[in-house]
């Protein structure tokens, strides 16, 4: 396991060709499937080559499995209104 996210119960494996036709994975994907876990598999040089499609997918998956969050939260400011400043004349 590479990475996981229990809340969205989501598991993301970056797998080599070792991984090809892996009985094993196939088993334990079958065993966390069943315990309502979710498991995607990006081939490294797929994350290599394009690490934002990759991104992107996990992100809509874990919207999916959050109940609609958002798959690109705003930053820390955006959409605040913003305060007048005040100005202090001496």
């Amino acid at each position: 396991m590479d990475f996981a996210c229990r809340e969205a119960r989501l598991i993301v494996e970056l797998d080599g060709s070792q991984h090809v036709e892996s009985v094993r994975d196939a088993v334990r994907d079958a065993y966390l499937s069943e315990q309502g876990w979710r498991v995607l598999r990006f081939w490294n040089a797929e994350f290599r080559e394009k690490s934002e499609g990759v991104v992107e997918a996990i992100m809509a998956i874990c919207a999916e499995r959050l109940g609609g969050t958002h798959p690109r939260p705003l930053s820390s400011r955006e959409g605040r209104l913003r305060r007048p400043r005040l100005r202090v004349m001496l």
